[in-house]
C-alpha cells in the first residue's frame, strides 16, 4: 500500500500523503484497545480484530502503478491509468510518451532486463544502503516494541496507556508530513531521535515513589511514542524514496523485515536487561537511538533528488526542483 500510494504522487505530495495512509493504522490501534476493553477474551478479540481484514478484497480495484509500466515498458496501459485519473480529477492527462508502438515486435524485443534485491549485493554502494536501512529497521523495531512492552510497567490502566499511544500518532503524522520536506530527510530522523533519547530522561530519573510518577512517566512514554512514530514515518518515506521503482517494492519489504525481527527480540531484550535494574530498557532505547543515528548518517539526502525509476539511478546524485518530478 505505501508503495502504490508513492508512487502515484508528485514529490511535493508525497510526505503527507504517505503520513495519511498511516491514520489507519492509529484508528487499528484505537479499535484494538475498545475491543479488547468491552470483550475480555483473547479468542474473541482475535475474531472482532481480523474480521476487517475483508475490506483488503478493494485492494483488486487499485491501479496498476503507471511508474512501473513505463519501466516494463508497457506504455499503453500506463496510458490508459493516466487517462482514467485525469477523469476521476477532471483534470486529462496530456500522455507524452509513444503507446501506439506497445505491441510492436520492435518494442518486445527492447524489453529493459528484470532487477531484483539481490542486484544490490553486486554492488559496494547499494550492499550498503541495503543493510544501514535494514539495520535501522531493526533498531526502530526493538525502541518501539520495548516502548510498548514497558508501557504496563509505567502504571494506569492498560486499555487507556495503548489508546493514548495511538492517539500520539496523530501529531507525529502532522510533524512528519512538513518537517522531511523543510529541512530534509536525514535531518528530520536524526532530530527525532535525539528527542527520544531526551523524552527518556523522565522515565529514567522519577524516583518510584514520587506521587505523580505515573503521569510523568506516561506523559514521557507518550512524548517517545509521538517522535518515534515521526521517525518512522520519516523513515518509510526516506526508504521508498531511496529505492528505484525497478526494486522498490523488494527492497522496501526486505528492509522493513528487519522491524519484524526487532519486535521478535525486543521481549528477550526487555526481559534479559531488566534483571539488571528497572531502567535498564530505557537506557537500551538511548543507546539504540545513538546507533541508529550514526546509520542514518551513511544514507543519501533524497529531498529535491529526482525519483529513482531503473537501478542505475542509485548511482546519480542529480538533483533537481522537486515541483518538476
Amino acid at each position: 500500500m505505501y508503495v502504490q500510494v508513492f508512487e502515484f504522487v508528485l514529490p511535493r505530495h508525497r510526505a503527507i500523503t504517505s503520513n495519511l495512509v498511516q491514520v489507519s493504522y492509529a484508528v487499528a490501534i484505537y479499535y484494538l484497545a475498545f475491543i479488547a476493553y468491552l470483550v475480555r477474551s483473547w479468542r474473541a478479540t482475535l475474531l472482532y480484530t481480523t474480521l476487517p481484514c475483508v475490506l483488503s478484497i478493494l485492494a483488486l480495484g487499485f491501479y496498476r502503478s503507471p511508474r512501473w509500466l513505463i519501466l516494463k515498458q508497457q506504455y499503453r496501459e500506463a496510458a490508459e491509468v493516466f487517462q482514467k485519473l485525469g477523469k476521476f480529477n477532471k483534470r486529462p492527462i496530456q500522455v507524452r510518451f509513444q503507446a501506439d508502438n506497445d505491441d510492436s515486435d520492435e518494442h518486445k524485443t527492447k524489453s529493459s532486463k528484470t532487477y531484483t534485491i539481490l542486484d544490490c549485493f553486486k554492488h559496494k554502494q547499494t550492499l550498503v544502503i541495503f543493510f544501514t536501512i535494514l539495520l535501522i529497521q531493526y533498531v526502530s523495531g526493538v525502541i518501539y516494541y520495548t516502548m510498548y512492552l514497558e508501557f504496563n510497567n509505567i502504571g494506569g490502566s492498560t486499555y487507556l496507556v495503548i489508546a493514548l499511544a495511538a492517539t500520539a500518532d496523530i501529531p507525529a503524522m502532522f510533524l512528519a508530513s512538513y518537517f522531511p520536506d523543510k529541512y530534509g530527510r536525514k535531518k528530520s530522523f536524526i532530530a527525532s531521535l535525539i528527542i527520544i533519547g531526551l523524552c527518556v530522561a523522565p522515565i529514567v530519573f522519577t524516583p518510584q515513589n514520587y506521587a505523580k510518577v505515573v503521569l510523568v512517566r506516561t506523559a514521557a512514554a507518550i512524548a517517545v511514542k509521538i517522535f518515534f512514530s515521526f521517525s518512522a514515518d520519516v523513515m518509510m518515506l526516506w526508504t521508498l524514496e531511496i529505492f528505484p521503482t525497478a526494486i522498490r517494492t523488494q527492497g522496501f519489504v526486505m528492509t522493513t523485515m528487519g522491524m519484524s525481527i526487532g519486535s521478535a527480540t525486543a521481549p528477550f531484550v526487555v526481559e534479559y536487561v531488566r534483571t539488571w535494574a528497572y531502567v535498564a530498557p530505557f537506557i537500551v532505547i538511548v543507546a539504540l537511538c545513538f546507533i541508529g543515528i550514526v546509520l542514518s548518517l551513511l544514507l543519501p539526502e533524497t529531498l529535491g533528488v529526482p525519483a529513482r525509476e531503473k537501478f542505475e539511478d542509485f548511482f546519480t546524485t542529480v538533483r533537481v526542483d522537486a515541483e518538476k518530478n
